[in-house]
């Protein structure tokens, strides 16, 4: 498989980016990332991202059962100075609307993800 590395060039202070939000334990279903907004939706900003990580004092299972933006209050959230570019393809073979990986990634755990954005 050709795999290919394009560098990222947009800038945070002029170009729009969406939020994206690591929770303590993860989410509904292990889920460990909960974004404002997806391909397809009028807003997605073609996987240009900023990370946003729970707050220490935020107890880590508090938002186990959200799945969706709306059931978190930003405020248990803080801005890190992360912003990256990923974007986000259906998996070959499974037609739109399902699930969804970055183009040419491979799974790693998420205790190394945590680990890169705090």
């Amino acid at each position: 498989m050709n795999r290919r590395v394009t560098p990222t060039t947009f800038s945070p202070e002029s170009d729009p980016f969406d939020e994206l939000y690591a929770g303590g334990s993860g989410f509904k279903n292990g889920v460990p990332l909960i974004s404002e907004s997806k391909p397809g939706d009028g807003d997605f900003n073609g996987g240009r991202w900023h990370m946003n990580v729970l707050k220490d004092s935020v107890p880590a299972d508090k938002y186990a059962n959200a799945c969706k933006v709306e059931d978190l209050d930003l405020n248990d959230f803080m801005s890190t100075p992360n912003y990256f570019e990923c974007p986000l393809l259906p998996v070959r073979g499974q037609g739109r609307g399902s699930n969804i990986q970055s183009e040419g990634s491979e799974e790693v755990p998420w205790s190394s993800v945590k680990k890169t954005f705090q």
